[in-house]
């Protein structure tokens, strides 16, 4: 009987070691292999991988065996299983990890338009309570309680009687009433939309004190060196924030902010 390894089987067994070496073992340390399992872009290239997939898959077996005299009473047994291409391709778990990956993209899709719908949403009723508490606090309230110290002049000049001044205390208690409920309406969808948020692991900052004062005195600089646009400071806030907490600053206003933030670092698109 010839025991001689065919040249093809020789052949198939340096492919099989090379894809070993090549492309197997180097994913066992790939960083895409998270605590919560593979990334989507290294899912892809597994499912790449093994849909290029034609050597055989060795599998080495071992365990400890016993009664087996007079050769011996304890020893090991071993073994090696190859599964020859010829007879498999591994069509099947091909085409379970496709649907397991679009199933994943399928759900994946779904959760960020829930996600996105959620924050749009949120993000415009907050905008809409922030100015409607902003209206009640600058034009509403300050009209009324004019209205209220005309109607108190009044009657303490005795143009008018007190029915006329309990109607200007009580339309000015009913515009306070308003005013009060339109910010906890604010600071509601305020809290809506953090909640939101958090769903795409986004948290709002809020800016600390060292930074409101940095955010000043930068800003007055800003005067004193002739700057004349007052729709800037929330620019000095950000940028204060920034170097107060170490943060790098993504922006394409680099002058200003390289002007009067020097220690920020800054990430500026060239595009």
């Amino acid at each position: 009987m010839d025991f001689t390894i065919p040249d093809e089987l020789l052949e198939l067994k340096e492919r099989t070691e090379h894809f070993v070496r090549e492309q197997i073992l180097p994913c066992e340390g790939d960083p895409r292999l998270t605590p919560h399992g593979p990334t989507e872009e290294f899912r892809l290239e597994l499912v790449a991988l093994a849909r290029a997939q034609q050597v055989p898959n060795p599998v080495v077996q071992g365990a400890i065996t016993h009664g087996a005299e007079p050769d011996f009473e304890w020893g090991w047994r071993a073994g090696l299983t190859v599964t020859l291409p010829i007879f498999t391709q591994h069509r099947p778990e091909v085409e379970v990890e496709e649907a397991t990956l679009k199933q994943l993209q399928a759900q994946r899709d779904a959760s960020a338009a829930q996600i996105a719908g959620a924050v749009t949403a949120s993000a415009s009723q907050a905008v809409q309570a922030q100015r409607q508490a902003l209206r009640f606090r600058d034009d509403i309230l300050p009209h009324a309680l004019e209205v209220e110290a005309m109607a108190e002049e009044s009657y303490r000049s005795g143009e008018t009687g007190l029915v006329v001044l309990l109607q200007a205390l009580q339309s000015t208690r009913d515009v306070r009433l308003r005013a009060v409920q339109a910010g906890i309406d604010y600071q509601i969808a305020l809290a809506e939309l953090e909640q939101a948020l958090a769903a795409l692991k986004v948290t709002l900052a809020r800016t600390p004190a060292p930074a409101l004062f940095i955010a000043g005195k930068a800003y007055g600089r800003y005067r004193a060196a002739g700057g004349i646009r007052t729709g800037v400071l929330p620019d000095f806030f950000i940028g204060a924030h920034a170097q107060v907490a170490q943060w790098p600053l993504l922006t394409r206003d680099v002058h200003r902010y390289r002007a009067y933030f020097p220690d920020v670092e800054l990430i500026a698109p060239t595009g």
